[in-house]
Parts: C-alpha cells; structure tokens; sequence
C-alpha cells in the first residue's frame, strides 16, 4: 500500500509540475507574442509615417515643378500661353493643401499684372477714359486672383499689400501685340 500511495503522491506531483510548465509556457507564449504584435504595430506605424511623408515630398515636388512650368508660361511672349500659365497657377493653388503655395502663387499674380499694366501710361494723361476693355492675360489673372482658393482667408494673410494694384492702369494696351 505505501508503495502505491507513494507512486500516487509522486505521479500528482509530476501533474502538477506539468501544468506548472504548461502555464508558465503559455504564459511565456503569450508574453512573446504581445512584445511582437506591439512591435509590428510600431513597424507598422512607422511605415505608414514614412510612407505619409514619402506622399507629401512627392507631392509637394510635383508642385513644385508645375509652378515652374507656369511661370515659365507667364513669362512667355504669346498671350495665349500667358493664359495658361495663368490658369495652371489657379490649378495649383486648387490642389495644393499649403496655404504658402496660396500665398505665393497671388503675390505671382498681383505682380504679373503690376508688371504688365504699370501705371506710367496714366501719369502722363490728365484724363483716364473708363475701363471699357482689359488686356486678356491680365484679365484672366484679376479673375482668377478674385476665386477661390486665392481669396479665401484673405484678413488671415501675413503679407497685407498681397495684392496691391494700386498705380496699375488695367487699360488695354493696343500697342502690344503678339
């Protein structure tokens, strides 16, 4: 009897070092797999960060190249293509979440049609005779710096003299031709 009380007390505990093992390995199984499921989300998160701000360089690149290219268009000597570049500036400041692109592409704007229109025409004439009919390029960029994007927020602008067209004739010039 003692030997088979003896190999019972024996056989239990060998049950419970087992479930002992069998949960300090789940409990090991477990631990492990915490630590590497927080680790791939951090990888995870990292990816997508890196993969926001790869999107946005990209992005802003591409932006970057097409106010290029319209002022490469505004500096043209056909006022046909002046009138894209135009539009391609008001395209820009669409899809361009930066309000410095904004900004920038209206101060373009404000001083093509300051450069375009300057004022000397008027200081030698007494009389100015009423705004009947505007060059086409400078039309098109009046209109387009009067939409949106370009004059949403303009009481938040830093820049207060953004678009200052004062001492600009807006008169069509007739002896420029294309």
């Amino acid at each position: 009897g003692a030997l088979v009380l003896a190999d019972s007390v024996a056989s239990q505990t060998q049950v419970i070092v087992a479930i002992v093992v069998a949960t300090m390995g789940a409990v090991a199984t477990f631990a492990v797999g915490l630590l590497n499921f927080r680790a791939q989300r951090r990888g995870f998160q990292w990816q997508k960060d890196h993969q926001g701000r790869q999107l946005e360089l990209m992005m802003s690149s591409q932006i970057t190249d097409r106010f290029t290219n319209a002022i490469n268009q505004l500096g043209s000597d056909n006022k046909a293509v002046r009138i894209g570049g135009i539009f391609a500036l008001e395209r820009i400041a669409r899809d361009s979440n930066s309000q410095q692109d904004r900004v920038n592409i209206a101060s373009t704007l404000s001083t093509f049609v300051r450069e375009s229109q300057p004022a000397a025409a008027v200081l030698n004439q007494s009389y100015v005779p009423v705004l009947k009919v505007r060059a086409p390029d400078v039309q098109a960029a009046l209109t387009v710096l009067c939409r949106s994007p370009l004059c949403d927020n303009r009481a938040a602008e830093t820049t207060a003299d953004l678009r200052n067209l004062n001492r600009t004739d807006l008169r069509l010039d007739l002896s420029k031709t294309d």
